[in-house]
């Protein structure tokens, strides 16, 4: 038989070991363990005896034991129903009551042609309640960030 074409091989086994080479030497190159990043190291920030029992004790209450503030304040409650300490049931009741603060109606135009410019009373103006929300999340921003919001004692 003779040979057509100069690739391919001339012996029946060729093409196997020809093929095993190739496979060999691109497996070489997947091998290769890759070099991991460096970890970039956070300084530690060491707190002092105190602050640690403190910050050990929320998370432990607020992980373990998530309904104690609400005994607390049913607690406070009932001493000062007991205690008839009528200053104290109002500011409990004020704080635990849940109402929302009053908000104006949504007032409609009497007619419905195309708003004017002034924009009196359309929908992109800010109601109460939206000054409210704005209010609270500028005060939000400024409130101190707790040192124990991102730990936990879980796994």
């Amino acid at each position: 038989m003779s040979e057509t074409n100069n690739n391919t091989p001339s012996r029946p086994g060729e093409a196997a070991l020809l093929n095993m080479k190739l496979l060999k030497s691109e497996c070489s190159v997947f091998k290769v363990p890759k070099v991991p990043t460096r970890k970039v190291n956070k300084k530690s920030k060491v707190l002092d005896e105190e602050l640690y029992v403190e910050g050990i004790s929320k998370i432990i209450q607020r992980d373990f034991f998530p309904d104690l503030e609400k005994l607390k304040a049913q607690n406070d409650f009932l001493e000062a129903t007991e205690n008839k300490d009528y200053e104290r049931l109002r500011e409990l009741t004020h704080k635990y009551s849940g109402q929302r603060p009053p908000t104006e109606p949504y007032n409609s135009p009497a007619t419905f042609d195309t708003p004017n410019l002034d924009h009196s009373g359309s929908p992109m103006t800010p109601t109460v309640r939206e000054m409210g929300t704005l209010s609270e999340q500028n005060t939000a921003t400024e409130k101190p960030k707790d040192i124990t919001d991102n730990h936990t004692l879980g796994k």
